[in-house]
C-alpha cells in the first residue's frame, strides 16, 4: 500500500474511532479485523498486497491463533490516541485498560515495510508482548523493545510534470531529503523510470483498470474525491481474501507437486547421464571378454589394451566376483542403459511439461484467473491427482473495460458459467447460430450497459467463433435465460433480449 492510501485511511481512522472501545478481534486468513462499539472496523491486511482499511464492512470471521490471543488481551480496551507515520507506513493505536483506579497502557502497532506487514502488541514501555509477523527480515520478537522500520522509497507516479513542480516542496512522501539532493529538473524523469521499476507493482492499486491513487502526498492540489471506497475495499480485501481462502489448499498441493517434480527431474537427469555411458559399458565387457584368460584378480582396476589399438584403458572390476561375473554385469548395464535412454528422455519431457502446467495453474490461481471451486478439475483423483492440461477447464475468464467476463469453451462450460451467474449479470450469445455463451458480471446491478462494453464482449464471441464476418449477438439479463428440464448441455431459451452487431 502506498503512502497516499495509508495516510488517507489512517486519517479516517483517527477522525472516526478515537475514544471508542474494541468489541471484537476477528480474522480472515492474514487479515486482522478490529470491531469497535460504534459499528466501524479497522482492517489490517498483512499478506501481499499489505494494506490498511477502515469502514463499516464485514469480513468472514474465521479465527486464527493470533486473533484469539489478541481478543483476550485487548477486547474492551479503549482507543485513547492514534499516531501514524505515513512515510514509514506505521499506525500506532494507544490502548487503555482501566479497572477501578488501576490503568494499564498498551500499543497495537501495524507496519508495512514491503509486500507484507506486521502487527505488534507492546506494553507501556513498547516492549513487545506478541506479534503477527510476515516480514522475516524484521527481527520483531517478544520481550524486545520495538524499533521502527526504515523509511521506504515509494515512486510509481507517471505525471513527471506534476513531480517537477513539486520537486522542491517539503512534503513529498516517498523521496527522502538525502535523495532529493541528487534529483534535478533535468534528471528527474530518468530517476523515476529507474526507481519505480521494483516498486510499481507493490504500491499501486488498479480498480476497474484505472489507476486511482498516486504514491506522493503533495501539499497542494491533491484530489481524493474520486476514490470509490467500496470498489477499493472489494479489490484489496474481499476478492483477495476470498481468493486466498479458496486457493490455499490447492496452491499448497501444487507447491508439493512442483517440489516432487524438481526431485524427479534431477534424478532422471542423473540416470540419463549414466545412460550416456551405454557404449562404454559394452566396450568394458567386450575388452574383458577378449582378455579373460590373462586377467588376474588382484585389485579393483585392470588395465587392458584395446583390440586393434595401442591405447590402454582402465576398467573397474569387483575382485570379489569372477571375471565372467564382471563381464555379465557390464553387459547387463549396457542393455539397461541402451533401452532406458529413450524412455528416460520421454519421461523427462513429460515431467517438465507437467511442471510447466503446475506453474501455469499456480499463476492463474494467484491472479484469480481460474475460479477456485473449479480448480479441482485440473487434477484427476482416479490417477493419484495426476495433473491434466488447463484445457480441461471448460471456460475462460477475462477482464474487459474493468468488468469480469466468462466465456464457455464448450457446452459444459456454457452451463457452468450460467449456473454460477447472478440474475442481474448479462448473458450473451451469437444470434441464430451455435456458439459460446458469455457472462458479463454486473455486481453493481447496472440496468444500462455501456454499448462499447457490449461490443467488446461481442468481439470476444466472434473471436471464439474464428470468423472476421459481421455477426449479431443477442444479450439479456441472466434472469431471462432458462434451461428447461431435459435440455441438452449448452441449450437454453431466453427472452427480453436486445442485439448488438460487430464486424
Amino acid at each position: 500500500m502506498n503512502n497516499f492510501l495509508f495516510n488517507y485511511f489512517a486519517t479516517k481512522i483517527k477522525k472516526n474511532i478515537l475514544g471508542q472501545k474494541i468489541t471484537h478481534v476477528g480474522a480472515s486468513l492474514n487479515t486482522i479485523v478490529l470491531n469497535t462499539d460504534n459499528g466501524l472496523s479497522i482492517f489490517f491486511k498483512l499478506d501481499s498486497p499489505s494494506a490498511l482499511f477502515f469502514g463499516n464492512y464485514k469480513l468472514e470471521r474465521t479465527q486464527n491463533t493470533f486473533a484469539v490471543s489478541l481478543q483476550k488481551k485487548i477486547n474492551k480496551l479503549k482507543i485513547i490516541d492514534i499516531d501514524f507515520r505515513g512515510l514509514e507506513r506505521v499506525l500506532i493505536l494507544h490502548l487503555l485498560d482501566k479497572r477501578l483506579d488501576i490503568e494499564h497502557h498498551y500499543y497495537l502497532i501495524f507496519e508495512i515495510t514491503g509486500r507484507n506487514g506486521n502487527l505488534i502488541l507492546c506494553d507501556a514501555n513498547q516492549k513487545i508482548i506478541e506479534t503477527y509477523r510476515l516480514i522475516e527480515s524484521r527481527q520483531i520478537l517478544p520481550n524486545r523493545i520495538y524499533k521502527q522500520p526504515n523509511k521506504m522509497l515509494d515512486i510509481t507516479i507517471d505525471d513527471i510534470n506534476v513531480l517537477k513542480k513539486a520537486l522542491h516542496k517539503i512534503n513529498i512522501l516517498g523521496i527522502d531529503n538525502f535523495t532529493k539532493k541528487f534529483v534535478t529538473q533535468e534528471n528527474i524523469e530518468s530517476f523515476v523510470e529507474v526507481a519505480k521499476k521494483p516498486y510499481e507493482k507493490l504500491f499501486r492499486y488498479v480498480v476497474n483498470t484505472k489507476h486511482i491513487v498516486c504514491p506522493f502526498l503533495f501539499d497542494f492540489g491533491l484530489d481524493i474525491s474520486n476514490i470509490d471506497e467500496k470498489d477499493l475495499f472489494s479489490e484489496i480485501f474481499m476478492q483477495n481474501t476470498q481468493t486466498s481462502l479458496n486457493n490455499t489448499k490447492i496452491i499448497n498441493l501444487i507447491n508439493k507437486k512442483i517440489n516432487k517434480s524438481n526431485d524427479k527431474i534431477e534424478k532422471i537427469q542423473i540416470d540419463i547421464q549414466k545412460a550416456q555411458d551405454a557404449d562404454k559399458m559394452k566396450l568394458y565387457a567386450d575388452t574383458l571378454l577378449e582378455n579373460i584368460a590373462s586377467i588376474k584378480l588382484h585389485n579393483d582396476l585392470v588395465r587392458l589394451k584395446l583390440t586393434g589399438s595401442t591405447n590402454i584403458i582402465a576398467i573397474p572390476i569387483n575382485p570379489k566376483k569372477t571375471i565372467q561375473d564382471n563381464i555379465n554385469v557390464y553387459y547387463k548395464l549396457y542393455k539397461k542403459y541402451k533401452n532406458a535412454k529413450n524412455i528416460l528422455k520421454s519421461i523427462l519431457n513429460q515431467t517438465k511439461q507437467e511442471q510447466a502446467t503446475l506453474l501455469q495453474i499456480k499463476e492463474q490461481l494467484l491472479n484469480n484467473q481460474i475460479d477456485p471451486k473449479d480448480a479441482k478439475l485440473l487434477f484427476n483423483k482416479k490417477t493419484n491427482q495426476k495433473v491434466i492440461s488447463t484445457d480441461a477447464v471448460s471456460y475462460e475468464r477475462f477482464n474487459i473495460l474493468g468488468f469480469d467476463v466468462y466465456i464457455g469453451k464448450n457446452a459444459k462450460g456454457n452451463d457452468l458459467i450460467l449456473k454460477n451467474a447472478s440474475k442481474e449479470d448479462i448473458w450473451m450469445h451469437p444470434k441464430s447460430i451455435p456458439g459460446p455463451h458469455l457472462i458479463l458480471k454486473n455486481p453493481k446491478r447496472l440496468q444500462q450497459i455501456d454499448k462499447n462494453l457490449l461490443e467488446q464482449c461481442a468481439k470476444k464471441i466472434r473471436e471464439k467463433l474464428g470468423t472476421n464476418d459481421k455477426i449479431e449477438v443477442d444479450y439479456t439479463f441472466v434472469k431471462f435465460v432458462k434451461k428447461p428440464k431435459g435440455f441438452k448441455k449448452g441449450r437454453v431459451i431466453y427472452s427480453n433480449f436486445k442485439t448488438v452487431m460487430v464486424g
